[in-house]
């Protein structure tokens, strides 16, 4: 398996960005839906029980095989068990970066900010 690159792995470190309003409502029904699948013991079985835990568990324990057909498809077993990593890894980075966007306050802010910025456009306008 190939090692990845620092610079891939960089390039996905969250970035500041700026958003608009809208962008800023999707990210707070991100959030929402977020927590809800979170909480959802559906999810939680599921997903988070069955292949997060036990299906992880199986493939690591299938790389320790001594079974020339097993060894044959360890190529398979690596990609599947990065698979649940990737996974499980979007949804920890999903829920840090969205930590506290559904807090009313941040809304405020963000709409002051536009407000802010309108007004120097504005200006910047008028002096032209």
């Amino acid at each position: 398996m190939q090692e990845v690159s620092p610079q891939i792995l960089a390039d996905e470190q969250p970035q500041m960005i700026e958003v608009t309003l809208k962008e800023f409502d999707e990210l707070v029904l991100d959030k929402q839906a977020l927590d809800r699948l979170i909480e959802n013991p559906d999810f939680n079985r599921i997903v988070v029980g069955k292949y997060f835990v036990l299906e992880f568990e199986r493939l690591c324990g299938l790389l320790k095989s001594t079974n020339k057909a097993v060894q044959k498809d360890r190529d398979i077993v690596v990609e599947k068990v990065a698979g649940i990593g990737y996974i499980e890894g979007f949804l920890k980075q999903l829920g840090t970066s969205l930590t506290g966007i559904d807090n009313p306050e941040q809304r405020l802010e963000l709409l002051r900010q536009i407000d802010e910025f309108n007004k120097q456009e504005l200006e910047s306008v008028e002096v032209a």
